[in-house]
C-alpha cells in the first residue's frame, strides 16, 4: 500500500541522518518513549486497517510526536546501529563476524539446536599454522598484528567475489558469491598465501603460513583443510 505523504515525511525525520550530532544525546522521557512505539506500531502494522483509519491513526501519531521525541528516536536508531557493527564486524581482523554469518544464513544451525556451523555450500576454510605458538612465543600484540594482516589481505583478495568471516580464534570461512567458481576462490587464495607468507612479524624475526581447505559443505572442507595440514603443503 503507498505511503501517504506524511508518513514519508515522519520517516525522513525518524532517520538517525536526520538528526544533527549535537542534538543527539536526549533523555527519553516515558511518555516520548511511549508515544515513538505508538507511532512505529501504527506506521508498520496497519495491514488490515481501513485507508480511513489508517490515515487517522497516522495523522495523531504525527500530532503527538515531538522534536524531543524525533530526537530521542534517531538517538535510539543510532545505538542500534553501533551494537550492530560491534556485533557484525570484527574490528581487529576486518572482516565478518560469527554473528554477521549465522543473522545472514550463512551459518546453520545443528540438528541440537545450541551450536552453529557453515551451512553446505562452496566455501573455504582457512587456519593459521601454530598460531597458538606465535602467542606463546612472541605475546598476543604479535599475534594480533598477524591476524589484522591476514585479514586485509584476504579483503583485498575476495572484494566483490565472496564474504570473509571469522569463524573464531585463527579459523576463517570464506563463502563466495553467486556465479564464482572453485577453481577462481582457490586462486584467489593461493595469491592472498603468497603475500601472507611474505610478511614478516616481530621486527623481522617471525613469518607465518595459513592452511585452506575448499569444498561444497563445511563437512567437506574441514575434511580438506585437516588433510592439508597433515600433509604440510599448506593447500
Amino acid at each position: 500500500e503507498p505511503a501517504s505523504a506524511k508518513e514519508n515525511v515522519l520517516a525522513e525525520r525518524l532517520t538517525p541522518e536526520a538528526i544533527e550530532p549535537a542534538e543527539r544525546k536526549i533523555e527519553v522521557s516515558k511518555e516520548d518513549e511511549e508515544v515513538i512505539i505508538s507511532t512505529l506500531d501504527r506506521m508498520h502494522q496497519g495491514e488490515g486497517v481501513s485507508d480511513k483509519d489508517r490515515k487517522a491513526r497516522v495523522d495523531q501519531a504525527y500530532a503527538g510526536l515531538t522534536d524531543e521525541s524525533i530526537k530521542a528516536f534517531g538517538q535510539y536508531n543510532k545505538d542500534v546501529e553501533d551494537l550492530k557493527q560491534k556485533l557484525y564486524f570484527d574490528s581487529l581482523m576486518n572482516i565478518h563476524t560469527r554473528q554477521w554469518a549465522i543473522d545472514n544464513d550463512y551459518f546453520a544451525q545443528e540438528k541440537d539446536g545450541e551450536r552453529y556451523f557453515p551451512a553446505d555450500r562452496l566455501q573455504a576454510e582457512i587456519d593459521i599454522d601454530n598460531f597458538k605458538n606465535v602467542n606463546d612465543t612472541y605475546g598476543h600484540r604479535v599475534g594480533d598484528e598477524v591476524l589484522n594482516v591476514l585479514g586485509d589481505i584476504l579483503n583485498t583478495e575476495m572484494e566483490g567475489v565472496a564474504e570473509v568471516v571469522r569463524f573464531g580464534g585463527e579459523e576463517i570461512v570464506i563463502f563466495p558469491l553467486k556465479n564464482v567458481d572453485k577453481n577462481d576462490i582457490i586462486k584467489r587464495l593461493d595469491t592472498a598465501r603468497e603475500f601472507f607468507n611474505e610478511s614478516i612479524f616481530a621486527d623481522g624475526n617471525l613469518t607465518v603460513s595459513f592452511s585452506a581447505g575448499v569444498g561444497n559443505t563445511y563437512k567437506e572442507t574441514d575434511s580438506a583443510l585437516y588433510t592439508v595440514k597433515e600433509s604440510g603443503d599448506k593447500g
